[in-house]
């Protein structure tokens, strides 16, 4: 007990003086300032995204899309699918290519064809849904309030949250919320005589299986429901649709009542929801995607500068020429398209650094530490180092991949040191902002011979510098020079 109590003890004054706290003078200050840059780049957990089943890609992205149908996952009761799953979604490839998904569990896809997506074995045991054919096409609508099949769903949501934590790691950065009405997105056409979703009592347990199943993603949900936990973001799946998106809006605005379980006061507002949890969608299948991108791109940009999302699909332009139905779009549409693309989410850059010198550490707390930690010797003096980081992007980073300061030798790509600047938090920095951070680093090795300084924002799970910078300065493996 008494060693752990020390172990926390160095640890805290470690932390304490690696963030200069009470050891900076009012010594000379150096201050280098960085132009931006405005080129064009694909950065982690934003963008665009195509459907991971997909085998050709047609835009640069980092995101892929996963619809995934219970009746897929589950054939038999207890038996899960995966490896086909697996196969057909291409997870290896995408997994070793670094990228991340973004999925959804649906048990209603209306589609050309009379069919079911549940299993037949839930079928069985429930029943009580209904077959319908309306205009959004032929399917199967479950009746959510069914104790069987909100049991069933809970073991599922189980199952699906364990397998990609289990065998994928942090491969699956969002989940949208799915499961209820068509597509997975929280509504039924009621008009035409199908059931109501249940009310919101049992669709918080609903909430609850995704909350319990995914504790390291980012949820998303198809409206700014009242039971929906803090934190929970927003996906728009008619982006482009003007009436539909500017409903939405209204609803992050003032909040609204929800038809499809006929509830007052449902939909809660959550005004500039984007500062603390995502915004996601696809392009709406209701218009041209050529009239979205050329014709009524004013009004498409307004839809996006208002909404401010952070990654867009699988439902997006194909950036070749084409669209999934072979639509050709123009040249002007494409530019437009790119335009819509550089938008998307964070965009992080360092402003200016000020280094400075530290005092030498041997102080009273210096010197403490030194004695309990056997390393008492010359005095050796630091330099404080402070970075300003600015987001010129309409979305901050949802994950809080740490940033660093390295120390390169000329010559060599491996850095020699590493130094956190834990007082940047990317989730704390959101549209046109700035915040700064200092670290305390030995004058010898900052002012060693042939040694540069750079910054890098790491993916936690590679351990390399993985964000790219609108800095114009040079780059080395993801890492940018300072000095």
């Amino acid at each position: 007990m008494i060693k752990k109590r020390i172990t926390a003890f160095l640890c805290g004054l470690l932390c304490l003086m690696s963030t200069g706290c009470g050891l900076q003078t009012a010594a000379a200050e150096e201050r280098i300032q960085y132009r931006s840059s405005d080129a064009f780049f694909v950065n982690p957990l934003i963008g665009y995204m195509q459907n991971a089943e997909e085998s050709e890609p047609y835009t640069e992205t980092s995101l892929v899309y996963i619809d995934l149908t219970w009746r897929e996952l589950e054939p038999e009761r207890g038996q899960f699918n995966w490896d086909a799953v697996a196969e057909a979604n291409h997870l290896s490839r995408w997994r070793a290519k670094w990228k991340h998904a973004v999925l959804r569990f649906v048990c209603d896809l209306p589609g050309k064809e009379a069919h079911r997506d549940i299993p037949d074995w839930l079928y069985a045991e429930t029943g009580d849904g209904m077959d319908y054919d309306i205009d959004y096409g032929r399917g199967y609508c479950p009746n959510y309030a069914n104790a069987v099949f909100r049991e069933e769903h809970h073991r599922a949501l189980r199952e699906i949250g364990r397998y990609f934590s289990e065998n994928w790691g942090a491969f699956v950065a969002y989940v949208e919320f799915g499961s209820l009405g068509h597509w997975g997105e929280w509504h039924v056409k009621y008009a035409e005589g199908l059931p109501y979703l249940p009310n919101a009592a049992i669709r918080r347990e609903y909430v609850e299986d995704y909350v319990e199943a995914f504790p390291n993603a980012r949820l998303l949900s198809r409206r700014s429901f009242q039971e929906m936990p803090a934190g929970t973001g927003i996906y728009n799946d008619v982006t482009g649709n003007v009436p539909e998106t500017e409903r939405l809006l209204r609803e992050l605005s003032e909040g609204a009542d929800f038809g499809s379980a006929q509830e007052e006061g449902a939909i809660k507002p959550l005004s500039k929801i984007w500062n603390s949890a995502p915004v996601g969608g696809e392009y709406t299948s209701s218009l041209s995607m050529e009239n979205m991108l050329n014709r009524d791109f004013r009004s498409t940009l307004k839809l996006i500068e208002a909404s401010h999302p952070s990654f867009l699909g699988p439902k997006i332009p194909d950036m070749r020429g084409g669209a999934e139905d072979d639509e050709q779009l123009s040249a002007t549409a494409l530019q437009n398209a790119r335009k819509i693309q550089g938008m998307l989410g964070y965009r992080y850059r360092v402003t200016e650094i000020r280094i400075s010198d530290a005092a030498t550490d041997d102080g009273a707390l210096a010197t403490l530490y030194k004695q309990l930690t056997g390393q008492m010797g010359s005095p050796q003096t630091y330099q404080c180092v402070r970075v300003t980081l600015r987001n010129d992007g309409r979305a901050p980073m949802y994950f809080d991949w740490p940033v660093k300061l390295y120390l390169v030798k000329d010559g060599d790509r491996t850095p020699c040191s590493a130094y956190p600047l834990g007082g940047l938090q990317l989730t704390k920095i959101p549209e046109d902002s700035e915040a700064s951070a200092e670290v305390l680093i030995p004058a010898a090795e900052l002012e060693a011979e042939n040694t540069q300084l750079y910054i890098g924002i790491e993916d936690p799970e590679s351990g390399k510098p993985s964000v790219q910078l609108a800095m114009d300065v040079p780059m080395l493996d993801g890492m940018y020079l300072l000095r």
